[in-house]
C-alpha cells in the first residue's frame, strides 16, 4: 500500500501543476501566437518571460521533494520539516545526509536553533491564542537555553508543548495516543510529520539510564528515568517540535483542519500574468538598494507632512499622531490584522494595547530598510502610565503589503505600509 507523502498535499501539487501549465504554455506559444496577438498580447514579451519556465520547473520539483527527503533522513532522529523551517538549512542538511554524513546534517539543524532564532519564532507563536498564556514560561526556558541550562529548559518546553495541544484537542496532549495531529494541506501536520514525531517522543522508557540520549523521550525525561537528556541536541529538537506544531494549532483555532471547497484552476492567461508578475518582481528586487540615513536626515518633527508621502516613516508618524489623539479606530487602519480576527475587531485590540497609556511625545531615532518590503523604525516614546512618567525605545516593523496581505516591492505603486509587530508593545 502506498504511504501518503507530503509532496502529495494540495499546496505542493498546485505548485507542480502551475509549473506544468507554464511548460505547456511554452510548448504551445508558437501555435497560439497569432490568436494572442489578435487579443492585444505582446507575444514577444511573453516568450521572453517563458524562458524561465525550465528553471521554475526544476525549483518546483526540488521544493516538492524536499519535505519527504528531509523526514526520510531525520524523522527517526526526532526532527521533522515544518512550514517555517528555513529551507536553505533543510536543503543543506538533506545534502549532507544524501552524501552519507547524517551526523553533519543533524549538526546543521542544531546550529540553526540559536537563541536569537528561537526568540524570533517564540514571538510568532503568540499568534496562537492558546499559547499566549504560555509565553512567559517559554521565555524563561529560552533564558535557560541561552545559558546552556538544558536540564532546565527541556522539561519546560515539553510541558508547554503537551499543554498547548491538550488545550486545543479536548483534553488530549501531544504525547497522548488518542491525539490526532493531522491537518489538511499541511507540511508539518501530516502523517509523516507530527504524527511520526509524537510516536517517537512518547516511547516508553521505564528503565533508569544514565547514558547520554539525543532524542527527547518525554516519558524518560519527565519521569526521571532518562538522566542523560541535558544537551543542546535534545534542547534544539524540543524547540523544533514546538514550532512544528504551530501550523496545526493555527489550523485548529481557525477551523481549517478539513478540506475547504475547491478553487477554480488558473487559465493560461492568468498563469502568464502570474509569471510576468514574478519576473518583474525579481527584476525589481535585483535593482533595490536600502536607503541609508544619518541622524541629520531624520526630522525631529511629529508632523506627518514633514516626511515624504508613501514612505514607512510617514506612515508611522501618522500612526503615532493618532495615538496621541487617542484615535484608536483610525489607528486600526495602520496595522496588520491579527490572524484569526476580522478588521472589525482591530480597534478594540488597538485600545487594549495602546489605550493603557497616554502618549506625550515621540521621536524617530533610526530608520533601517531591512528588505525591499520591510523597514524597521526605532522610536523613542514618552508616555504616562497611571501616575508614572515613562520613556521607552520601541522598534516598529513595517511591511509593504497589497490588498491580499502579501508583500510587494516598495517601488511597486498602489500598496501600503502596515505595522506588523504593533501587538509586541508593552508599556511596563
Amino acid at each position: 500500500m502506498h504511504e501518503p507523502q507530503i509532496k502529495d498535499i494540495p499546496t505542493l501539487q498546485d505548485i507542480l501543476k502551475q509549473t506544468q501549465g507554464v511548460m505547456a504554455l511554452k510548448r504551445t506559444i508558437p501555435w497560439i501566437s497569432p490568436l494572442l496577438k489578435l487579443m492585444g498580447i505582446d507575444t514577444d514579451k511573453m516568450q521572453e518571460k517563458l524562458e524561465i519556465a525550465d528553471e521554475l520547473a526544476k525549483k518546483a520539483q526540488e521544493l516538492a521533494a524536499l519535505p519527504d527527503q528531509f523526514n526520510n533522513h531525520f524523522s527517526n532522529r526526532g526532527w521533522i520539516i515544518y512550514e517555517s523551517l528555513n529551507l536553505e538549512t533543510a536543503k543543506q542538511a538533506v545534502i549532507l545526509a544524501d552524501n552519507g554524513d547524517i551526523e553533519a546534517g543533524e549538526q546543521v539543524l542544531v546550529n540553526y536553533f540559536t537563541p536569537n532564532t528561537v526568540g524570533i519564532w517564540l514571538n510568532q507563536m503568540k499568534e496562537i491564542k492558546a499559547f499566549q498564556s504560555r509565553i512567559r514560561l517559554a521565555r524563561l526556558a529560552l533564558q535557560d537555553y541561552e545559558a546552556d541550562r538544558y536540564h532546565a529548559c527541556i522539561p519546560v518546553i515539553l510541558a508547554l508543548l503537551d499543554g498547548l495541544v491538550n488545550e486545543l484537542n479536548g483534553g488530549h496532549g501531544f504525547f497522548s495516543y488518542e491525539t490526532n495531529l493531522e491537518a489538511w494541506d499541511s507540511i508539518s501536520a501530516h502523517k509523516q510529520g507530527l504524527v511520526q514525531l509524537g510516536n517517537i517522543f512518547r516511547k516508553g522508557r521505564n528503565k533508569t539510564r544514565t547514558e547520554t540520549i539525543y532524542i527527547p523521550y518525554r516519558n524518560g525525561i519527565m519521569h526521571g528515568t532518562d538522566l542523560g537528556y541535558d544537551n543542546k541536541i535534545v534542547a534544539a529538537k524540543v524547540w523544533a517540535a514546538l514550532f512544528a506544531v504551530r501550523d496545526w494549532a493555527l489550523k485548529v483555532e481557525q477551523d481549517r483542519l478539513e478540506e475547504p471547497p475547491p478553487n477554480q484552476n488558473l487559465s493560461f492567461i492568468e498563469l502568464f500574468k502570474q509569471i510576468q508578475k514574478t519576473h518583474d518582481t525579481k527584476e525589481q528586487l535585483g535593482q533595490w538598494e536600502p536607503r541609508i540615513f544619518s541622524d541629520e536626515d531624520i526630522p525631529k518633527s511629529e508632523n506627518p507632512k514633514d516626511y515624504p508621502s508613501q514612505t514607512p516613516e510617514h506612515q508611522i508618524v501618522e500612526f503615532l499622531a493618532l495615538w496621541e489623539a487617542k484615535n484608536y479606530g483610525h489607528m486600526a487602519n495602520y496595522i496588520q490584522v491579527s490572524r484569526g480576527k476580522s478588521p472589525k475587531e482591530m480597534p478594540k485590540a488597538i485600545r487594549e494595547t495602546f489605550g493603557t497609556v497616554e502618549l506625550i511625545r515621540f521621536q524617530i531615532l533610526h530608520i533601517e530598510d531591512a528588505a525591499a518590503a520591510a523597514t524597521n523604525i526605532l522610536v523613542k516614546l514618552e508616555y504616562e502610565l497611571g501616575t508614572n512618567s515613562k520613556e521607552k525605545d520601541f522598534n516598529f516593523r513595517l511591511l509593504y503589503l497589497n490588498a491580499d496581505g502579501k508583500a510587494e516591492v516598495r517601488s511597486e505603486p498602489g500598496h501600503r505600509w502596515i505595522i506588523s509587530n504593533w501587538n509586541h508593545f508593552h508599556p511596563y
